[in-house]
């Protein structure tokens, strides 16, 4: 995959609304980042997930570390076998199901490499928080 050098921007605002009476299932994001290459084949950059922050005063960044499938056998032959095909057809592992994303259950099965990471910068705005005694 082509490594690039440095941060690239993108700005997409996101307008959330929620409601809850206690801190258990607090809201979490979850992050898919792909990649085009120079044939307009698709393959998966990273998979990650972050809990949104707390509320507190200004604007918080918050950074998503992202991960993704890798081919894993036991014999070192069709890992390298397999490491020259993605090199030159590209298509890497994917999920089946996007849920593991964001839950740990099954995830310890699967063999992953890092991949980098998403910066998310957020600025929440809170009501209730007081009276619910969630005030931090």
């Amino acid at each position: 995959m082509q490594q690039l050098d440095g941060d690239v921007p993108w700005n997409f605002p996101i307008d959330v609304h929620y409601s809850f009476s206690s801190i258990q299932g607090w809201p979490k994001i979850s992050v898919q980042v792909w990649q085009v290459d120079g044939y307009g084949r698709k393959d998966i950059c990273g998979y990650g997930m972050a809990y949104l922050p707390m509320a507190s005063q200004g604007e918080q960044e918050i950074e998503v570390y992202t991960w993704r499938p890798t081919f894993w056998h036991p014999s070192l032959f069709v890992r390298l076998y397999q490491g020259l095909r993605l090199l030159f057809m590209g298509g890497s592992p994917v999920l089946r199901d996007n849920a593991l994303i964001h839950g740990n259950e099954e995830r310890f099965k699967l063999h992953t490499i890092g991949s980098g990471k998403v910066k998310l910068r957020f600025n929440i705005f809170t009501r209730g928080m007081k009276q619910a005694n969630m005030v931090f």
